[in-house]
């Protein structure tokens, strides 16, 4: 199977989330052969110095700020200080992990020939049917497509990536799986063909301590979750986040059964309140000379939206007991 980027920057490029494991462990037990590209790695490499910068701009104005107040508190420690050797030991780690860990093959897709790629593209085939210069993915699918045509294999892509997706459909040796939870579920089934697991899990998803049980796991991460809003509140931004107990619809994939212990992937739709600060100027003065708003205060409003949790969680199946959990996605947008 192939993991396109989106896939890596969606889990944070970090080798330590839980869903990179988890197919490490699939890969060591010969259920998942991982492919990866040359530029997969490319583009990883860039995503990665390109947080890291952001993150650098953003410590770097808290730092302003510190350092003036360390004038009366010197105990206010320094932020870190962040560099291109900080991207390049990230980039490395998970560089590492993907080529030893889950013993990814790496293609060439750079020297795939180009005449093969621009025929498509001059005939406006999947991925430039819409229009889109995509020549990194189109170069990746030929590459992959054509390892399949000679190794007489067939290979899963991991994408939510709509032009990749077109051509993966189009094809008889590439398969679309739209994310890596499919990928784990997959994986575990084949594991254990007697369908015992998903007994287990509706037996523990049933119990009467289930709600509460997820109720305390979502409580547990809710610090943890980087909310933005997106609605009509002028330059409105999230303070603070709470869970309100309130799930509406939830969806799992088994991803193991190992002793007493099942490993499930949560979709959980969940309601959460957001305090979000933004600028009230039904009393201010918009100044188009200068594009700002004069006299416009900052209030403070609640505002309630829901949000789709990824969590992965492991319950011991003799008590229902959340025995870990963890998120695999933290950020996300509310729009109300």
């Amino acid at each position: 199977m192939f993991l396109d980027t989106e896939v890596y920057h969606k889990l944070k490029h970090n080798p330590a989330n839980r869903a990179l494991r988890l197919l490490a462990q699939h890969v060591v037990e010969h259920r998942v052969v991982l492919h990866l590209t040359d530029i997969t790695l490319a583009e990883i490499k860039r995503q990665i110095a390109e947080e890291v910068e952001l993150s650098r701009i953003a410590l770097a104005r808290i730092e302003k700020d510190l350092k003036r107040w360390r004038f009366t508190d010197p105990a206010i420690e320094a932020t870190p200080k962040l560099t291109g050797e900080t991207a390049t030991a990230l980039f490395g780690a998970l560089r590492s992990f993907l080529l030893t860990d889950c013993r990814a093959q790496v293609h060439q897709a750079l020297a795939h020939p180009a005449p093969d790629v621009f025929a498509d593209y001059f005939d406006r085939k999947p991925p430039f049917d819409k229009g889109d210069k995509e020549f990194p993915d189109a170069f990746m699918m030929k590459t992959l497509d054509s390892w399949c045509a000679g190794n007489g294999e067939r290979m899963y892509v991991v994408t939510q990536d709509k032009a990749i997706q077109r051509y993966v459909q189009g094809t008889e040796r590439l398969l679309l799986l739209p994310s890596i939870d499919d990928v784990l579920a997959a994986a575990r089934a084949t594991s254990e063909p007697d369908g015992g697991a998903e007994v287990i899990a509706d037996e523990l998803l049933n119990a009467p301590d289930f709600d509460t049980n997820l109720e305390q796991a979502i409580n547990s991460h809710v610090d943890e979750l980087i909310v933005d809003y997106a609605g009509d509140l002028p330059e409105g931004e999230v303070s603070s986040v709470g869970f309100e107990g309130v799930i509406q619809f939830l969806d799992y994939r088994i991803v193991a059964k190992t002793g007493n212990r099942l490993s499930m992937l949560f979709n959980i739709d969940a309601e959460i309140t957001a305090m979000v600060a933004y600028e009230d100027r039904n009393l201010a003065m918009y100044d188009r000379e200068d594009d700002q708003w004069i006299g416009a205060e900052w209030e403070t409003t609640e505002v309630k939206d829901s949000i789709t949790l990824e969590m992965f969680v492991e319950i011991d199946i003799r008590t229902g007991r959340f025995v870990n959990s963890e998120l695999l996605r933290t950020e996300y947008t509310i729009y109300r």
